[in-house]
């Protein structure tokens, strides 16, 4: 990505209120496309990345640098976002970036010790629709006294992941909370869904095997840039019209991952 072109200029140029004072959710979603972002840069030679960059080389001395000389508002929001979603090595050298940007004048987002805190996934269970098929993936992740509740609706045909779903269990009965409680509902009766629990490991494993399925249809496939779900706003021209009813596949795939982090893996035995 080399120095920030004008497209991610005016998004990090742009209104603070991209990502919330009171919510880390939003950098992590804005994180996330960044992540997204980079890795379509591996392997694209008009990217200026150097010849066999890994996605975590690229991040650290690329897109973080990057956000550090841009000293904008939502920089260390967002910096905080991609560490916590892109973890280990990339998470604590954002975390310091943070630190040299605050020490230099930028405000430190309340929420940045939500982020470093604990995380906790479960209630991992599957949507199953009247034919057998699966139709969904559902589970929670707690942290710092929020609750999200996480669904993923899968295409019918090939099982891939088309369409993620977040609410908030908190402020239950506010008008959002109810909003996107009666968009599940009305999934939920259209496909016929009954909810099966599952155990951990194995639902680490079918979103896995979503995320690939989603990878291998979409790989030939246009795909754009900037997330219009992430970046939407008056001031950013998208080139694309319709934005989605939620993150593209792209985006939530990093975001899937760095929330299951804690979830145990499936032991698959040796034939």
């Amino acid at each position: 990505m080399g120095d920030v072109d004008p497209l991610l200029r005016r998004i990090l140029g742009g209104p603070a209120a991209l990502v919330p004072d009171d919510d880390p959710t939003d950098a992590e979603f804005a994180g996330a496309a960044f992540v997204s972002m980079a890795a379509l840069t591996i392997g694209d030679p008009m990217a200026h990345v150097t010849a066999g960059s890994t996605l975590e080389a690229v991040l650290l001395s690329d897109v973080i640098p990057s956000f550090e000389r841009a000293t904008t508002p939502m920089a260390p929001a967002v910096v905080l976002g991609l560490g916590s979603v892109a973890g280990g090595r990339v998470a604590s050298a954002a975390a310091a970036a943070v630190e040299r940007m605050v020490a230099a004048g930028a405000r430190r987002p309340v929420w940045s010790p939500e982020l470093a805190g604990p995380q906790r996934a479960g209630g991992c269970h599957r949507l199953v629709a009247a034919d057998g098929t699966v139709a969904g993936l559902g589970f929670s992740v707690a942290r710092a006294g929020w609750t999200r509740s996480v669904e993923c609706y899968l295409d019918r045909e090939d099982g891939r992941l088309t369409r993620t779903y977040l609410t908030f269990l908190v402020g239950v009965g506010s008008p959002a909370h109810e909003q996107q409680l009666g968009v599940r509902r009305h999934l939920h009766e259209a496909i016929r869904a009954v909810r099966e629990d599952v155990p951990a490991a194995a639902f680490r494993t079918l979103v896995e095997d979503a995320l690939q399925r989603s990878d291998l249809h979409d790989r030939h496939r246009p795909t754009p840039l900037i997330d219009p779900f992430i970046f939407a706003a008056d001031t950013l021209t998208s080139p694309i019209d319709d934005a989605p009813a939620s993150p593209l596949v792209r985006t939530v795939t990093p975001l899937l991952r760095a929330w299951m982090r804690g979830l145990p893996r499936e032991i698959r035995r040796l034939q």
